[in-house]
């Protein structure tokens, strides 16, 4: 015979004692959220083919001259720096894909009087 605990028949009729609730002033303001700003419509990406519409043909002479910044000629320092670069760059790649030691000679030399005005040669 198993025993098992009950409740006496008076304490299951009666109610839970608890706290009397506090009064709590409340802000109207705190509760409602505030008003998200007014967000700006999106703007719709441009396709490929809107861009191209707007797009013209060009030589690539035209291309050259009219990008001279973004190719490092837009002054004779950096027009020279340039040249230089790209010429022992390509020479190293060429002597990569032949599977030679690289042996590179620059030589710059001015050309008149001016000053502005140079020749390189590279081997």
């Amino acid at each position: 015979m198993v025993k098992t605990a009950t409740r006496p028949p008076e304490a299951a009729k009666k109610p839970a004692k608890t706290k009397p609730a506090k009064a709590v002033a409340v802000d109207s303001a705190v509760d409602q959220p505030a008003a998200a700003p007014a967000k700006a419509p999106a703007k719709r990406r441009a396709t490929a083919q809107t861009l191209a519409a707007g797009q013209r043909d060009i030589s690539v002479s035209e291309f050259f001259a009219k990008n001279r910044h973004l190719l490092g000629f837009d002054s004779p320092r950096k027009a020279l720096l340039t040249s230089v670069k790209e010429a022992v760059d390509n020479s190293l790649d060429a002597c990569e894909e032949a599977g030679i030691l690289p042996e590179i000679w620059v030589r710059i030399e001015q050309v008149g009087d001016s000053g502005t005005r140079y020749r390189m040669s590279v081997r």
